[in-house]
This record gives C-alpha cells, structure tokens and sequence, in this order.
C-alpha cells in the first residue's frame, strides 16, 4: 500500500504508521500537559487571591452561585463535555475579569483552553436567557421613586421628581471585516456598540438598551430602546410625574430632562446647569465599575462582533456588576446615601 504526501512523495504503510503514532503521542503529551493541574476549588485558594481572580470573595461568590441559580452539573449539548457548576461560573468570571489568554488560565482551572472557551460561552448564555428581563423592564420591587427622587434632591438637585440619570456608552470592538462604517463612531473615532443605560441613587443600573451601531446619535438610541413606555409605567406607580436626567445631546421628553444648552445662558440657567451636573454625571460611575470590574470588555483587540456574542458579554457583565454592587456597594449609592437591595432580593 502506498499514500501520496504532499510533496507527492511515496510513504509506505510503515512510514504513515509511524506518522499517526508521532502525532498521537503529541497529542498524549498535551493532554496530559493540561491534566497535570488540578481541577477548580474554591478551598485551594486564598481569600486575597480569589478575589484577585474573580472580583467577588469566597463567600461573595457563594451568595452569587445561590442568587444565579446555578445547576450543580452542566453537560454542553451536542458533545461529551460536563462541568460543575461553580467551576463554570469561576471561569466565566476569570475570562470577564481580564483580558487574558485562555492558556493563562488553564494552571487555575486544569482544562483545556477549548474547553475552556466552550464552558464560558455556555455560561453567559444560560445567565442571560435566564435574567435577560432585569435589563430589559423597570418593573421591579426594588424600584421605588420617591426615595429616589429624595435622594436626588438632597443633593442639590433643584428638581424633586427626578430618579435617575441616562447616557450611552460606546464599547468599543475589532474593526469588522464586514460594513464597517455601520459600526464607526466619527466622535470617538473608532469602532464599537452603543449601548444605554438608566443608573439609580442605589448603585443599580436598572435598564440596558442596545447594542446598536457605534455610528448612532444617543438621541437616536433613546427612540429605538421605547424605553418611555417602561418609564411611563413606574411614573404611573408613583402618582405623578416622574423623570430621568440625561446629558444635553438627548432631547426634552415628559419623561427624560437635560440641562439649558448654548452660548448665551441666564445666571439662574448656569446656576441649575451646575446643581444638575452631578446627578447627570453619576452614571458614569456605573459604565466605569462595569469596565473596572471586567476589564475584557474593554480590549478592542478581542472583541470581535462576528465572530462572538458581544451583547450577550456585555449585559451579563452588567447584571454581574449589580450583583457586586448588591454585595459591595458603589460609589453613587455611598454618595446618595440608598443601599441597594439584597443580592437575592435582586435576582428573585
């Protein structure tokens, strides 16, 4: 029996024979490369080094495992893979954590760097199929706009029906192979998502719109979401108007306000331009613990949107920074003085 190579070389039975038992023995070597380290627990870790990896402590990430509804065993459709279920949400965390390679992460974990990839996607899947909603309505429990609004008001703010503040993020990405000026922003100069997010006195952001492409106006953003019927539904709970506060791109809407505008401004104009400034700014603390917290969103490099689910990434990282906020606290719910609610309050 003879076998062409490449180089339309003869091989002989013996020669392929020996070829396949090499490329086997390779393959032996790796595996056992990968099986060398020890599977996930949380015992083998300090509690200084699991929150260096993770972001949440060892007791953290228990409430979080419990809040999530985390199954204690997972098998991916389709293929032998099976994983527990708190080694799923550690390796979820760890990718989101950083921008690391995947082969950094195999001492932690003990897996291949295949796996690892497939066991992170099916992770923030399940999350996101699961409380999607959170994001996506303002009907909560935890909502409540008077206290809100009370909030606000005692710190300077001239209005007393304002709740919560606006804005867009642009989260920037790979440049595309494919239509590629859809997803360029001419203001930031570079390619990426929009996304809009509502942030609350307590820390919380209660509604993320989006993505849409980086090429959009907010303005634009606040009209595709139809968030004003969620904001007229929790306005209609509370027995009068209520509002939200954005940055002066956005326009003047029942439920949206934002600060006077031009060159030639009354002194009682600059004077509420200057008492609105930090509520409206607040939700940058929100969009900045999101990206402190998970840093992987914000390598450009290893965001590639056809080839991965960006969205899905981002929004998790949103409710996972709620859930850290239920646990931790944040900068704007320290400021107004309003705790946010229990983790399982949140995810109930």
């Amino acid at each position: 029996m003879e076998i062409l190579c490449l180089d339309e070389k003869a091989l002989s039975e013996e020669d392929v024979c020996v070829m396949l038992l090499t490329e086997q023995m390779e393959k032996d070597k790796r595996y056992r490369q990968f099986k060398k380290y020890s599977h996930f627990s949380v015992a083998k870790f300090s509690d200084e080094e699991f929150k260096t990896n993770f972001h949440f402590d060892k007791q953290g990430f228990k409430e979080l495992y419990t809040a999530l509804k985390i199954h204690r065993k997972y098998v991916l459709n389709g293929s032998c893979l099976t994983w527990d279920g708190d080694e799923g949400l550690a390796i979820m965390l760890c990718q989101l954590a950083y921008p690391n390679r995947l082969s950094d992460l195999v001492p932690l974990f003990g897996c291949h760097i295949t796996e690892l990839s497939c066991i992170a996607n099916a992770m923030v899947k399940q999350i996101w199929t699961q409380f999607s909603h959170k994001l996506e309505q303002l009907d909560f429990e935890w909502i409540n706009l008077e206290d809100f609004a009370e909030a606000v008001a005692g710190k300077g703010c001239p209005l007393d029906n304002v709740w919560g503040s606006i804005d867009g993020t642009l989260c920037s990405m790979c440049r595309p192979s494919e239509m590629q000026e859809l997803y360029f922003s001419r203001h930031k100069r570079k390619h990426g998502l929009k996304y809009q997010s509502i942030l609350c006195p307590n820390g919380l952001i209660a509604h993320c719109a989006g993505p849409v492409e980086g090429r959009w106006h907010d303005l634009y953003m606040y009209y595709l979401s139809r968030v004003d019927a969620s904001l007229a539904e929790v306005t209609g709970k509370a027995g009068r108007e209520m509002a939200i506060f954005g940055n002066p791109a956005y326009g003047l809407c029942r439920y949206l306000l934002k600060p006077f505008k031009g060159n030639h401004l009354t002194p009682e104009q600059v004077e509420f331009n200057a008492h609105t400034s930090t509520v409206r700014q607040s939700v940058e603390w929100g969009f900045g613990k999101v990206i402190s917290l998970f840093a992987f969103l914000d390598f450009a490099k290893n965001q590639k949107f056809l080839l991965q689910h960006l969205a899905e990434y981002y929004k998790v990282s949103i409710l996972l920074t709620n859930a850290h906020t239920c646990l931790y606290g944040l900068q704007a719910s320290q400021f107004f003085g309003i705790d946010p609610p229990h983790l399982l309050d949140y995810f109930a």
